[in-house]
């Protein structure tokens, strides 16, 4: 910066600036303009006269080094101006040159000189930077490491909590977040939490393979009445970003006085998240404090001897009837996930050592043995599913019988006699099903698959023919053919016949 328009433009043509990876960017011709050329644009060099209008070389030098520090300035003086070179050396300045010199090489070695002094800033500053984040994250490690011990129900040591976790002695927010697929989504979501909850304080970790867990301090200042109202933005403002990383998501927080409750407001945390999860699945929202779950649910234990006898009788009806009981208490008072599983795998090896007795009937499904059930059943996440996957077992079991029985076609067979000889009676599917030894619906799914018709229809149908024979071949009345062939209701007869035969029961007979 210089006010005579002569010294600017021999020192732009004088320079080779490319040797020492600089470029002249901007000029000055008082120390105000070169001042605020300084404050709005990002300058590493400053050639200044000492001897300029509104603001003077020393001024300017003592101003830039004041809000600038990293700045390199160079004053241009001539003979009589020493003492105001001390000065600026003493602000700061990198160097100064006489005009006269500047033929001399003198200010290319000075360039050099502050080129090579940038440059070494440069890389030390890059250095630090990264002395920098590698201790933050050292630090961050210790945090995360010492609270997963906490949570694992490992006492703190009291030098992080004087230091490292002091913030933890006043109340946060303790947030677990269920995501599909975490591991590849874990240091963004880490990184987002640490920048976006800076200010209130935040530790971000894996404790589980699909949890990853949160603490955000409760801002200071923060009343107890609006705690609820800050959760609730929090909890607002992580959603959308979480969503965006995975729809299968489910959140659930609580409030943590200090670090002293941490284990046991995190039991809690994990065992009603677990519970809610496995029962619902993905997309909860749910502040745990208000979930109203028995905190120790009982156990409903399995009658082993009655489906031990249910299922040697190839009753399948009610083996699933029994079965239902069982997953119908499990989820009415949300029993722990791993006693579920644990039920489900008795009940498998119940109904397999019942069927080895008389028969080799197994379930692809299943497996061939004990460690296939387990194995299978550990892999299971959610209620759904494990009930699914029980279900599907009966029913290969059931395909397995009728493979043992003949084949559908015999099966039907079988079922058929059986309507046959007893259709007067007041039987049921559910007596067919215990006569051929299938479930009430896989039996149904066959019946209809080889007859076209369902039991009802076959019956009904079936008992109308008889009744047409008698209403041909003797004097009975009308109500006494319904009651002959099955129907106690002489009206509910008279619908069927004329569904079937488009007349009625006494106008079929006279004619």
């Amino acid at each position: 910066m210089d006010d005579e328009l002569i010294v600017r433009k021999g020192l732009k043509a004088l320079i080779n600036w490319e040797d020492y990876d600089m470029d002249v960017a901007f000029e000055a011709t008082n120390g105000e303009d070169a001042f605020n050329i300084v404050n709005n644009h990002n300058i590493d060099v400053l050639i200044t006269d000492i001897r300029m209008p509104l603001m003077d070389g020393i001024e300017l030098t003592r101003k830039v080094k004041e809000s600038f520090q990293q700045i390199k300035v160079v004053l241009l003086t001539c003979y009589n101006d020493f003492e105001f070179v001390q000065e600026a050396l003493q602000l700061g300045a990198s160097g100064y040159l006489l005009k006269t010199d500047l033929e001399d090489g003198n200010l290319e070695k000075q360039l050099l000189k502050i080129s090579n002094e940038i440059k070494n800033e440069r890389i030390n500053l890059e250095s630090y930077k990264k002395l920098e984040i590698n201790a933050k994250k050292s630090a961050l490690l210790i945090q995360e490491n010492q609270v997963s011990s906490i949570l694992n129900g490992t006492p703190p040591e009291e030098i992080l909590i004087d230091n490292e976790l002091k913030w933890l002695n006043k109340p946060f927010l303790l947030i677990k977040i269920k995501v599909s697929q975490l591991d590849c989504q874990i240091n963004s979501l880490k990184e987002y939490f640490n920048t976006t909850f800076k200010d209130e304080l935040s530790l971000t970790f894996q404790l589980e393979s699909q949890a990853l867990y949160t603490i955000i301090s409760i801002p200071k200042k923060t009343s107890q009445m609006l705690v609820l109202q800050w959760q609730e933005l929090v909890i607002n403002q992580i959603s959308p970003k979480l969503k965006e990383v995975s729809k299968e998501l489910s959140i659930y927080y609580s409030r943590c006085d200090n670090i002293d409750s941490l284990y046991s407001k995190n039991e809690l945390l994990t065992g009603n998240s677990n519970r809610h999860w496995f029962y619902y699945g993905y997309g909860a929202i749910l502040n745990i404090d208000q979930l109203s779950l028995n905190p120790h649910p009982q156990n409903s234990p399995i009658n082993i001897r009655q489906l031990n006898e249910l299922t040697i009788l190839r009753n399948w009806e009610k083996v699933k009837k029994a079965c239902d009981e069982n997953f119908e208490t499990y989820k009415s008072i949300c029993l722990d996930p791993e006693t579920v599983k644990l039920n489900v795998i008795t009940m498998v090896e119940t109904i397999m050592i019942s069927l080895q007795s008389n028969s080799n009937l197994f379930s692809s499904s299943w497996g061939k043995n004990s460690i296939d059930y387990k194995e299978k059943v550990n892999r299971i996440l959610f209620f759904k599913d494990l009930k699914e996957w029980f279900y599907q077992g009966i029913e290969d079991l059931e395909q397995n019988r009728v493979l043992f029985m003949g084949g559908m076609n015999q099966v039907v067979i079988q079922a058929v006699s059986f309507i046959e000889t007893n259709y007067f009676k007041e039987i049921t599917l559910d007596d067919l099903s215990a006569e051929v030894g299938l479930s009430q619906s896989y039996l149904s799914t066959i019946f209809k698959k080889v007859t076209g018709k369902s039991f009802i229809e076959y019956l009904n149908d079936l008992r109308i023919e008889k009744a047409k024979q008698l209403l041909n071949t003797s004097n009975l009345k009308v109500f006494e053919v319904a009651n002959k062939v099955g129907f106690n209701d002489p009206k509910y007869f008279s619908k069927q016949f004329k569904r079937i035969t488009g007349i009625s029961p006494n106008a079929y007979k006279v004619n």
